[in-house]
């Protein structure tokens, strides 16, 4: 493989239509994603091959995409990944800081993030604009929770729970990854009625008390089917901010209340609830959990374990991507 300007052979066209070189591309495929199957792959491959020269690698085990990217970019023009938010959040992790764009395939049950960017819903859809250069280059900020990066949101308490309950449930189709989650859901709020650690938040801007963060570097938390979930406000993958959303204890009567807010995609209506306090547009935070609990962490619907406490901070302009 070979390096070579990373802006003009992603973008720029073939003349007369034929390469006389093409540019390498590094084509990561999860497949254990929902969406990914071996027909899918070899149509993806086909698509691209007419623009880029193709090196294929499957994901192994969890830290593979990082590690590839990682080692890739200094040969590659662009890293495409095939899979869900988890790959592309190891994927950007390993391109982070670097000259190399990342190209979203979605093959996840939700794909939060290329459909923030606006991409195609389809991994073949998406395949076959990016080889036909019906793309633009961008920069977009990344937050890090922990040290670990994320693309569009981070939480402890109830979103972390959520998400540890869901990667335990079937994802093998579609339908039964959406039944998980569905399942998920329910036993997460039924955690949070119950004794949840107490957790102080930090910020520039202010501080606040509650059992639940949600801290956003997107304007979106996540999809209900094509609707857009919104928890946090101010939130934009190019602000150079994060915005955060804190939970205060809630009971039953206050969680029938707050669904409505959430489901409605306004995350004005959200913040105006009593039991939420908002935190917009701030650089860093800390995250404390009090009385020496632990507390479940989440970036971009990945499980990362138990913590006292995370410092939170905005890295801007830090992953270049094509969309």
């Amino acid at each position: 493989m070979r390096s070579g300007s990373h802006d003009g052979d992603i973008l720029g066209k073939f003349p007369d239509g034929r390469e006389k070189s093409k540019p390498p591309l590094l084509l990561l495929v999860n497949l254990e994603a929902t969406r990914v199957t071996p027909s899918v792959v070899r149509a993806v491959r086909t698509a691209l091959g007419d623009r880029f020269a193709v090196e294929l690698v499957s994901t192994q085990a969890r830290g593979d995409a990082a590690a590839l990217c990682r080692g890739a970019a200094p040969e590659v023009s662009a890293v495409a990944v095939l899979g869900g938010d988890g790959t592309l959040n190891e994927a950007a992790n390993g391109l982070a800081g670097g000259p190399v764009p990342l190209a979203c395939l979605p093959g996840g049950l939700t794909n939060v993030f290329a459909r923030t960017l606006g991409g195609p819903r389809e991994p073949l859809a998406a395949a076959e604009r990016l080889a036909a250069g019906e793309v633009r280059l961008r920069t977009v900020d990344l937050g890090s929770a922990a040290g670990r990066r994320f693309l569009f949101a981070s939480g402890l308490g109830l979103s972390a729970t959520l998400t540890r309950r869901h990667a335990s449930g079937s994802r093998r189709t579609p339908a039964a990854a959406q039944a998980s989650a569905i399942w998920a859901a329910g036993r997460a709020i039924a955690e949070e009625l119950g004794q949840r650690p107490r957790l102080r938040v930090t910020t520039p801007r202010g501080a606040a008390e509650g059992t639940s963060v949600v801290v956003q570097n997107a304007d979106r938390l996540t999809f209900v089917g094509r609707h857009s979930l919104r928890i946090c406000e101010q939130g934009g993958l190019s602000t150079r901010t994060l915005s955060l959303a804190v939970l205060g204890g809630a009971g039953p009567r206050e969680l029938v209340t707050l669904v409505p807010r959430v489901l409605s995609g306004r995350a004005g209506s959200v913040a105006a609830h009593g039991r939420v306090a908002s935190l917009p547009a701030v650089t860093g935070a800390r995250v404390e959990a009090l009385d020496g609990a632990t507390a479940p962490l989440d970036v971009d619907g990945e499980y990362l374990g138990e913590h006292s406490n995370v410092d939170y901070v905005v890295l801007p302009a830090a992953l270049r991507v094509l969309a």
